[in-house]
């Protein structure tokens, strides 16, 4: 989780293809940080479900803004499958 938050797919109507993300996006700033990692994302997004989320995010050389919950939701929901992932893995020793 402690790479940079680049989003890797998305899939046709989830809450990524709303907000408009595309693979290869990379969000820039989040809560006062500038290129988070997924590890300081997730914190900042947890806290707030359910609202709208500003997320300026890099596609190419273009920086773009799309406040959504859309948004929100997509980070909140790759980051629960990442901490599962890490989570069975350690288990699995």
């Amino acid at each position: 989780m402690d790479k940079p938050a680049v989003i890797d797919g998305v899939k046709a109507n989830s809450a990524a293809a709303l907000a408009d993300l595309q693979p290869g996006d990379r969000i820039i700033k989040i809560d006062g940080i500038a290129n988070p990692t997924w590890e300081q994302v997730q914190p900042r997004v947890m806290i707030s479900p359910n609202q709208p989320l500003a997320l300026p995010f890099q596609r190419g050389d273009k920086v773009l803004e799309k406040p959504s919950s859309q948004a929100g939701d997509f980070v909140r929901s790759r980051l629960r499958r990442m901490v599962s992932r890490r989570t069975r893995h350690r288990w699995r020793g």
